[in-house]
């Protein structure tokens, strides 16, 4: 399993007025990359941002996990290392990205993930660039190590040296961070073909489990807690228990293992048929998917010889 890790740069400084979120043709750098990823099937997809909030009513519904300062959180925690350690336990290798490289294709991305081993790097004509492509216990090894000291030098120590993969891909050097036309570059690698867009569901009289579900019990059996996996997905608590409970009273079975808490606080976790709807649930979708997307590609390219046809016949 793949997952992805995008760290927000600030960029209220910068001279050429870049954001991730200011949308070009009626899509932002930020969307297009989640879009990217999600092509490619990655998941999670976890951003670090000091602009939690902004960042997920900017994505919202989009099934990416933002993290940052809260109100509720104390002032010296870590939202690096807690990406970090997110993507370690849901899965074995990350790309990680910053958001001044949101460009690179999905091509790229197959091109990374069949090399021979990690961490690597894509280069275009030479030159390297983003994603990063590296083992989550490598990540969370040299973060964890505190040599890094800053961002810049945690990322410095991460693609020193590293092996070079070359792809036909100039999104993978494109620096919008630093682009006087980063306006034109993010217009220029659109995604111009249409995909189909899914949400499915599983339901009696009504949906009781379907993709918020999924996230929230995948957050609780990395969070061993129902509080801070409602947190983690920017769910509040009420609303993450009535979730469960809707969900439980519809299948008739207990998804959720309770367990209160003394000092510590309660903790909870996935019993065995949670853990297995999860996974049934899963594997559905990944089914589900294969096949529309080959009905799609049938329907599409019949769809385009067809209207191609109609405008000669017009003419």
């Amino acid at each position: 399993m793949l997952g992805a890790f995008i760290i927000a740069i600030d960029n209220k400084t910068r001279e050429n007025q870049y954001h991730p979120l200011t949308e070009v043709g009626g899509i932002s750098a930020l969307k297009h990359l989640v879009i990217t990823l999600q092509k490619s099937e990655i998941s999670p997809i976890i951003i670090v941002s000091k602009e939690k909030v902004e960042w997920e009513n900017h994505l919202m519904k989009m099934g990416v996990l933002c993290l940052g300062p809260d109100d509720r959180d104390p002032a010296t925690k870590d939202y690096y290392h807690e990406a970090l350690a997110l993507l370690h336990t849901s899965c074995s290798h990350a790309l990680l990205t910053t958001t001044d490289y949101p460009l690179f294709g999905a091509e790229t991305i197959k091109a990374l993930q069949e090399a021979e081993e990690a961490p690597v790097l894509p280069a275009y004509q030479s030159t390297s660039g983003f994603p990063l492509y590296v083992a989550t216990k490598d990540l969370l090894k040299i973060y964890e190590s505190g040599e890094a000291g800053t961002l810049e030098a945690f990322l410095h120590g991460l693609t020193k040296d590293v092996r070079l993969v070359p792809v036909n891909d100039s999104g993978v050097i494109a620096n919008l961070g630093a682009s006087k036309q980063w306006q034109q570059l993010l217009d220029q690698h659109r995604h111009t073909d249409f995909r189909p867009v899914t949400k499915l569901m599983i339901a009696k009289d009504s949906p009781c489990f379907g993709p918020g579900t999924y996230q929230l019990l995948e957050a609780i059996d990395t969070c061993h807690s129902v509080r801070n996996a409602c947190r983690l997905i920017g769910l509040s608590y009420s609303k993450g228990w009535r979730i469960i409970h809707e969900m439980e009273e519809a299948i008739g079975l207990t998804m959720v293992a309770r367990k209160k808490g003394g000092d510590g606080g309660g903790q909870a976790a996935l019993t065995p048929k949670g853990r297995l709807l999860l996974e049934r649930y899963a594997l559905y979708v990944k089914s589900c998917n294969e096949a529309i997307e080959e009905i799609f590609a049938q329907q599409y390219s019949r769809l385009m010889e067809d209207l191609t046809n109609y405008e000669e016949s017009a003419d």
